[in-house]
C-alpha cells in the first residue's frame, strides 16, 4: 500500500509522521532500491514498511525505485513524502492514494491557525491569529544568515571568550566554519561554510540553493541553539524568558547575536525547581541528620 503526501511541505510531513506513528514506522528509509527492498522484507515480528523522503530524489533515482513501489503488497505500508512531485511521480500517484495538503493562505491560514490552537486546547483571538498569519520574520532572518553565514557564530565566540576571561565556563563554542543553521535532508545536519559555499558534510550548496529550499519549506532550514531564541524574539517580541540552568548559561552568550538583529535581550528568569521527598525517605534523612 503506497500513500503519497503532497502539497505544503510542513503539513504533508506532519501528516506523514502521524500516519507513520499509527502504523509503527519510526524512521525514514534511504531512497535507494537496496534500502527500500530491505525495509519491505518481512521481519521477525511482522511485515515490513517504509517511509521515503523524495524531496531531493531525481528522475534517475525515481526510475530505480519505481519497480519496487509498483510491487508493494497491499498490507505493507509505504509512505512517500513528496511535496512537489515531478510529472512522472504525479502520474504514478493517480492510481494510488494521494493525500494533498495545500498551503493555507489569507483567511484560510487564519482559520488554520485558529483550528490548530483549538486542537492544542488554546483559545486564540482572531486578532492574534491574523497577526501570526502575517509573520515572515523567520524567513527574513534566514536570508540574513545566508548572506553573512559566520557572523552570528563569531559573535557567540567573542562573547564566550569574554565570559571565559571572567572565570566562567560558556557552553556554546562554534568550530571554525560552523554556522548557526541546520539543514534537514535524510537527517538534520549542521551547515558549515567554507570556500564560498555551504556544506552539510554530504554535499555542497550555494546560498541561493539554500534560500530556495527555505522559501519552499523553511522547516528544512532551521536555527541552531545559538540562534533559536533570536528567531523566536523576531517573530514574537519577548519581554521575559523563563529558562533552566543550562539555558541560562547559553542564552547569556547571545548578546552579540541579539545586537546583530537590533533586538534587546529579554529579561532572564531562572525556572523554579525543587525536590519532592517522600515520607519514608524524609524519616531516614532525619534519623541520620542528612540534608
Amino acid at each position: 500500500m503506497v500513500i503519497a503526501f503532497t502539497g505544503d511541505p510542513f503539513l504533508a510531513r506532519e501528516a506523514l509522521l502521524e500516519e507513520a506513528r499509527l502504523r509503527g514506522l519510526s524512521r525514514f528509509t534511504e531512497p535507494t532500491p537496496e534500502a527500500l527492498a530491505q525495509a519491505l522484507a518481512p521481519g521477525l515480528f511482522g511485515g515490513g514498511g517504509a517511509m521515503l523522503d523524495l524531496r531531493e530524489v531525481g528522475e534517475a533515482e525515481w526510475k530505480a525505485l519505481k519497480p519496487l513501489l509498483e510491487s508493494v503488497p497491499e498490507g505493507v505500508p509505504v509512505l512517500l513524502l513528496d511535496p512537489k512531485p515531478s510529472p512522472s511521480r504525479a502520474a504514478f500517484y493517480r492510481n494510488r492514494e494521494r493525500r494533498d495538503f495545500p498551503t493555507p493562505k489569507g483567511k484560510d491560514l487564519v482559520r488554520h491557525l485558529e483550528n490548530r490552537a483549538k486542537r492544542l486546547g488554546l483559545r486564540l483571538p482572531g486578532g492574534v491569529a491574523q497577526y501570526l498569519a502575517s509573520l515572515e520574520g523567520d524567513l527574513e532572518a534566514l536570508e540574513r544568515e545566508l548572506s553573512d553565514p559566520l557572523g552570528s557564530a563569531e559573535a557567540i565566540n567573542r562573547e564566550a571568550e569574554r565570559i571565559r576571561a571572567l572565570g566562567g565556563k560558556p557552553p556554546l563554542r562554534r568550530k571554525p566554519g560552523a554556522t548557526n543553521l541546520f539543514l534537514e535532508t535524510d537527517q538534520r545536519r549542521l551547515l558549515f561554510y567554507e570556500g564560498g559555499a555551504f556544506t552539510d558534510g554530504v554535499r555542497r550548496y550555494t546560498a541561493k540553493e539554500l534560500w530556495e529550499i527555505a522559501r519552499a519549506d523553511h522547516s528544512r532550514l532551521t536555527p541552531a541553539a545559538g540562534l533559536r531564541p533570536v528567531f523566536q524574539d523576531l517573530v514574537l517580541p519577548t519581554a521575559g524568558f523563563v529558562v533552566g540552568p543550562n539555558e541560562l548559561r547559553y542564552v547569556a552568550e547571545l548578546s552579540g547575536v541579539y545586537a546583530r538583529y537590533g533586538l534587546a535581550m529579554p529579561a532572564l528568569f531562572l525556572r523554579a525547581f525543587g525536590v519532592v521527598v517522600e515520607p519514608p525517605v524524609r524519616r531516614i534523612l532525619e534519623k541520620y541528620r542528612l540534608d
